[in-house]
């Protein structure tokens, strides 16, 4: 598993981290919103993101608005000293997936990060197959013969659009709307 680690307090992060990877999790630990995002967007491998609210240049419920505005689909836990209702229910309604308030016992973080993966990848359990070409949906991988290419969130999003879209013409418009959630007279 890989977690993404977005935590402005690098004591915490470093020991989060440790205790992670002791559990066999792969964590990168970003400090800053910007470093979480451009890792995000660099098409990097993420299986979940552990999400502080707040960080010194953005907070992480603008990082949420923006992977939602992006239709970027990655599984969050937010881990935060804000503990309101209204806290919770701000960061639940642009996306979150869990959220556990400072301070907090590891493993409860460790055994919530562990479900929201389970649950994360018991949606997509079937693969894509025509010929020789596989396209692997867990790891939005394309494979034919013995060469492989993994796919950026975007690409995938489109390839599997297509996917769905088998036998039909889907339009430009569809394309623009379904990935980028827009229309063309924008």
């Amino acid at each position: 598993m890989n977690l993404l680690l977005v935590e402005d307090d690098l004591n915490l992060g470093k020991i989060l981290k440790r205790q992670m990877e002791d559990h066999g999790i792969t964590v990168t630990l970003c400090t800053t919103g910007k470093q979480g995002t451009e890792l995000i967007y660099s098409g990097a491998d993420i299986d979940i993101m552990v999400l502080d609210w707040m960080l010194p240049d953005m907070s992480g419920l603008d990082i949420l608005n923006q992977l939602y505005f992006d239709r970027i689909s990655i599984p969050v836990i937010m881990l935060t000293a804000l503990g309101t209702l209204e806290n919770k229910t701000a960061a639940f309604s642009r996306g979150a997936d869990d959220y556990i308030v400072k301070p907090f016992e590891f493993d409860e973080l460790l055994a919530r990060v562990n479900a929201l993966y389970r649950r994360s990848h018991q949606i997509h359990t079937f693969d894509y197959s025509y010929g020789d070409v596989t396209y692997l949906i867990d790891s939005r991988t394309l494979q034919c013969g013995d060469q492989s290419v993994r796919l950026t969130n975007r690409e995938s999003q489109l390839f599997e659009l297509l996917l769905r879209s088998a036998g039909k013409i889907v339009s430009q418009d569809e394309i623009i709307e379904s990935i980028w959630g827009l229309t063309s007279n924008v």
